[in-house]
Formats: C-alpha cells, structure tokens, sequence
C-alpha cells in the first residue's frame, strides 16, 4: 500500500474547515493544491467509455472504475453528501495493459453495470451490482464469447431509451478482425446478441479506434480512426438513429440490414496526412442542439501535441487549434497526456498540457462556440504527471465531483509500465468538518501507514488518541480507547481491527503533545 505525503491531508482539512465559513465557494483549487485519492493505484486508456458516471437517486454518488497495475479491478462510490468512499473489487489476476480498464453504467434500476475485455481478449465479462446504488457487492460473471477468429477490446457501454420493449443497452466495441462492432442487450445486460461488425475499411487497415456518445435516448454519435494514431490515417464521422447510419448534415449512408459500413462512403472529419502528422480522436459529446463536439489530437513527433476542437455548425465543421501541449505523456510518440470533453456541457474542456517537466491540468471554457477561451489553472507545481482527465458522465455542475484523473509515473500501457492514482477534485463545497481545528497540525513521523495497518509510536498512551475520518471529515472511526491500553513505544494497530469498509480514510494520531496526519486508501 502506498500513499502521498501528509500535504494532501493539510489541503484537505484546510479547505474543509474553510467550507463552514465560506458555504457559497464555488472556486477551483490554487496552483499547487494537493488532492485526494479515489485510489492510489488505478488506469485506464481514452478508449473505453463511461469510465465514470454519476447517479442520483436514493444517494448522489459518483461512481468510478479503474484498473490497477497488478490486475486488480475494482470500482470505487463517492458519495457527494457524505464524502464517504467504497470500493468493491470486482476481479484479480486481470490484464496487466492498461487497454483492460472497465467500462461503467447504471441500469435504468440504479444497479451499476461493469464491462470488461482484456486486451483483444477472447471474452466480454459484464458483472452486474446486487443492489441499487451500491458497490459492495456483484452478481456472477457472465461471459461472452467471441466468434471464432474474433477478439474484444475497448467496451463502450450506451443507453437508448427509445429502443427495445424497456430500452436497448448497446455495447460498442473492436470486435471481429480487430473492427468497429456492436452487440445489444433488450433486458438491461443480462443476455446480449453476437456481436456485428458495422465499419470496414476498403484497404482493410487493421485496428481502427472509435469514440462514441449518446444522447440516452435514439442517437449514437461516432467518431472512427481508420487505423493506429503511428501512421498519418483520417478519420470519419457519422450517426446512428433509429436503425439508420447517416452524415452530419443528416444524408442517410446505410441502415444496419446493409452492413459493413465502408469508409469511401463516409465524410471525413480530419485527414492529419494533409498537415504532414499523425493525429487521435480523443472524445466526442452532443450539443445543446444535438450536434457533434470533438476534441482531438494531431502529433508532427513525440513532443508536439496539438490539441484541436471541433463542432459541426449545421452546415460545416468549425476546427480551432486550441494550444500545443508538448511531449507525450509516455508509451509511444501518439499517447498525449490527454483532453476531454464535459458531455453534459461540451463548451468545457479539460486538458493536460506540459508546464516544465510533467503534465499539469486546465479547464478551459469557450461562450462563442470555440472561437475563443477562458482558461483556469486546476494543478500546477506537481511532482508526477497528470494524465487523461476524465469527466464523470451525467455529472451536476457545482454539486459533486466533476473532474477526476490519473496522477503518477507511466511509461507505457503494460502493468509494470505505470504506477497511478486516481486523483479527484469536486469543484463543490463539502459538509462542515467535524475535525477538530486544532488538530490540523502535522508531525509525520510518530505514524506510519504499512501495507497491513497503522504503526505508532507512542510515549504516552493515557493521553493519546486515534482517529480515522472520511474525506470530508465526518468521523469513521475512533480507535483512542485501542491505543490507550498500548504499552508505551511502538505500537501497531492492523487493519483488520478498524472494521470498516474499502475506502480512502484521513488517520489523526494525536501522542499527547503532537499530532501525526496522514491519508491512505483501504483496499482489502
């Protein structure tokens, strides 16, 4: 188990504690501002969405799922009212590739659906929540099984309402021969159907990549990259409504009786060969008006990353370059430290863009459809990178978490290539603290945190305490009666003894006369 420093824990207090006399903040951290753990070690690529969605329901929680750097993957509730998190393993021993993340929705009932596909692996996993709104326990895994010759990778999971008896759940994914498939479920992901190959390139280039977004209702809107961002290959957009395929302007192209879609029968988006450098799609989101936003980028080399925005206007494609946000972020020249859209707001953007030597992260907002920017700095002075932001999907503005991201070391997409956290900012004011304001006060060495619980030193028990809260600083457990029956010295509290559930916790050690912070993730 590994954690930050004891600064994360002193940033999260002090903004706590401010919340109580400033209710209606409503402002972005300042530069250099630590933050909180959803896990301290998690993944994922840009492909493969949602990877984070909120629900309101009974709760308002957001939920996240993430793949760690020893096959672990699990999913992780944030709850916004309380601050409490739980995290619920899902599987061990998975895909050590960072292509194998999970993929993330809620069923209209509020049970969260998880997908999973190793990296061209040879099945789809779908686990299923036992109960609405949380994650502390899943169904049995049911496998689906590629035809043969064909493989899985990248699910993206998309809800249309309009479709099926009670709704048609749609799994996009690269499926046989490496190709933009699909396969449905007409009873919210129990049973599925084969899955249908729907694009096919006319020189059979191998391995296209594909963004998606819905409106939860009858249109899905893609963008295809027609083959791996290493070579200069267009890409292509097009609509699915109602069983038809068809352009921007609405131009229908085919429906799905008349399947594969091939690619000299579909606009192209962007031809990075014409600028001479290779480019990626990064996220595409709908409009207020139900039109297309892409966020995009075109690399000349490993260390030139030229963020572009784009929307179809009604009539044409409107394409701004946003900022050149310098070298990769690791892996191969074509992997930026990464951009994405706000899909309930895409006049939002975040983006990581190279200040000195590691990527940091900005929010920029555009009021005349691209033409021009706001920019707000979110971290700034990092020790590590800050990678592939992610926004949670049906997210509220200003009333929960609204930005999350990767922080770390990586250095390519394998599991020994990258140790990360999921760090997280909820651009909200959190519930007044219940920690004491005195005990904002750090002294790191008379506590540790070790891979199996809480090591102390103590010099006198009669006077010390032990406290764990949540990141809110609602208190989870008081542990001081344990550690006044200690003998004086070392002492070790494991954590089999805090029974309590997975989660990111703040410990308050308090000896008599000073205090030890520190933050941590449980994960058992």
């Amino acid at each position: 188990m590994s954690f930050r420093s004891s600064a994360i824990l002193i940033s999260c207090l002090s903004f706590v504690l401010a919340a109580a006399f400033h209710p209606q903040a409503q402002t972005l951290p300042a530069p250099g501002a630590n933050f909180s753990h959803i896990t301290n070690n998690g993944v994922w690529t840009w492909y493969g969405e949602p990877k984070a969605v909120y629900y309101e329901g009974a709760h308002k929680r957001t939920y996240i799922g993430w793949l760690s750097n020893t096959g672990t993957v699990g999913v992780t509730s944030y709850d916004q009212e309380t601050g409490d998190t739980l995290t619920h393993v899902i599987r061990t021993n998975y895909d050590l590739d960072d292509h194998a993340h999970p993929s993330i929705i809620m069923r209209p009932d509020g049970r969260l659906l998880v997908a999973l596909a190793a990296h061209d692996g040879a099945i789809l996993s779908i686990y299923i929540a036992t109960n609405p709104e949380d994650v502390s326990s899943f169904g049995p895994e049911n496998q689906i099984h590629a035809d043969p010759g064909a493989g899985f990778c990248y699910p993206n999971l998309l809800w249309l309402s309009a479709e099926g008896n009670s709704g048609r759940l749609y799994c996009f994914i690269r499926g046989l021969e490496t190709l933009p498939s699909y396969l449905y479920s007409d009873d919210w992901g129990t049973t599925w159907t084969h899955a249908r190959v729907f694009f096919h390139s006319t020189d059979s280039t191998p391995k296209p990549y594909c963004k998606y977004a819905s409106n939860g209702k009858d249109e899905v809107h893609m963008v295809i990259e027609r083959g791996n961002r290493q070579a200069s290959y267009p890409s292509y957009y097009m609509k699915y409504k109602a069983g038809v395929f068809s352009q921007a302007d609405g131009t229908p192209i085919a429906d799905t009786a008349h399947l594969p879609i091939w690619n000299s029968l579909i606009d192209t988006l962007h031809n990075p060969a014409l600028a001479k450098s290779n480019g990626s799609v990064w996220d595409v989101a709908i409009d207020a008006f139900g039109r297309p936003v892409i966020v995009y980028d075109q690399f000349p080399d490993g260390n030139n990353h030229y963020y572009m925005y784009m929307r179809w206007t009604g009539t044409s494609w409107f394409k701004k370059t946003l900022l050149n946000s310098g070298m990769n972020m690791g892996g191969q020249d074509g992997f930026a430290s990464g951009i994405t859209l706000d899909h309930e707001n895409p006049s939002i953007v975040y983006l990581a863009r190279q200040i000195g030597s590691v990527p940091e992260l900005d929010k920029w907002v555009t009021h005349d459809s691209g033409t021009t920017w706001d920019t707000t700095a979110i971290t700034r002075g990092s020790a590590k990178k800050n990678c592939r932001p992610c926004v949670p999907r049906g997210h509220k503005a200003g009333g929960n978490i609204e930005l999350i991201w990767l922080y770390g070391d990586y250095t390519g997409y394998d599991g020994g290539a990258w140790n990360m956290a999921v760090d997280m900012y909820p651009f909200r004011q959190p519930v007044a603290a219940q920690v004491p304001a005195r005990e904002v006060v750090s002294f790191a060495a008379a506590l540790r945190v070790t891979s199996s619980g809480l090591s102390m030193m103590i010099p006198d028990p009669a006077a010390s305490s032990l406290r764990l809260y949540s990141l809110n600083g609602r208190l989870a457990a008081d542990l001081s009666a344990r550690v006044r029956a200690m003998q004086a010295g070392r002492s070790f509290v494991p954590f089999t003894a805090l029974h309590h559930a997975n989660g990111a916790f703040i410990v308050i050690f308090n000896d008599g006369t000073r205090v030890s912070t520190q933050t941590f993730v449980l994960n058992r």
